[in-house]
C-alpha cells in the first residue's frame, strides 16, 4: 500500500500523528483559500481547518471503505 494511502488509514483509525502530518500537507492548501480580497482572513482559515477535520473524521472512512472493495459502510465503534 502506498504510504499516502496508510496515512489516510490511520488518520481515519483515529492516529492523532497520522492527522497531523495529513494537516500539515494540507495546510498551505488552506492557508492558500484563507484569502479574502487579499488580506488573510482568521475565522475563514478556522473554518477551512474544522472542514479539513470533518473530512478525515467522515469522508475519509468512506471512501476507504469503497476503494477497498467493501460496499458496506462499517459503522464506528
Amino acid at each position: 500500500m502506498g504510504k499516502y494511502r496508510d496515512l489516510l488509514i490511520s488518520a481515519k483509525d483515529n492516529n492523532s500523528e497520522a492527522v497531523m502530518e495529513l494537516y500539515k500537507r494540507c495546510q498551505p492548501t488552506i492557508k492558500k483559500y484563507s484569502y479574502v480580497n487579499g488580506k488573510f482572513d482568521e475565522d475563514l482559515y478556522q473554518n477551512l481547518v474544522i472542514a479539513f477535520l470533518g473530512v478525515i473524521v467522515t469522508r475519509i472512512h468512506l471512501s476507504i471503505t469503497i476503494s477497498l472493495g467493501r460496499p458496506q459502510l462499517n459503522s464506528k465503534s
